[in-house]
């Protein structure tokens, strides 16, 4: 189950991401991160803004907001029968930039996250407001 959520986030991430900026170059790993990037932003933006539409906040919902231009852009990508992989390289600015996300990553996997007594009370103030949006959806 967490697994799921994990892949739902990403799907969330790259589809907003995909979204704001379909018109750069395409099939580059660079490009694919920084969409990932890009829609980390813009995941907390379109929330506020369909919270002021009165929409509800529920995972429906923002998954259809993701995914409904990547869908379309796939559709008609496969209609014309391009390959998928035919640009596809990874430069060394790339796998630099792996290696450090790799090393952040152990960071935080192995230091301050790794023991259960978490400073202040931000965890629980964070877990309240999470829950909160998930029974009332505003």
């Amino acid at each position: 189950m967490i697994f799921l959520n994990i892949l739902l986030f990403l799907a969330y991430l790259y589809g907003f991401g995909y979204t704001l900026t379909r018109h750069i170059k395409p099939h580059s790993l660079e490009t694919n991160i920084m969409r990932l990037g890009i829609g980390l932003g813009a995941f907390p933006v379109i929330g506020i803004i369909l919270n002021a539409l009165r929409v509800p906040l529920d995972w429906k919902i923002f998954l259809w907001f993701s995914l409904i231009v990547p869908l379309y852009d796939g559709l008609k990508f496969f209609k014309n029968k391009k390959t998928l992989f035919s640009r596809f390289h990874i430069s060394k600015p790339v796998i630099l930039l792996l290696l450090i996300f790799l090393i952040n990553l152990l960071i935080y996997c192995h230091g301050p996250f790794k023991y259960p007594w978490l400073e202040d009370d931000d965890s629980w103030g964070h877990a309240a407001g999470a829950k909160y949006i998930a029974i009332e959806k505003n």
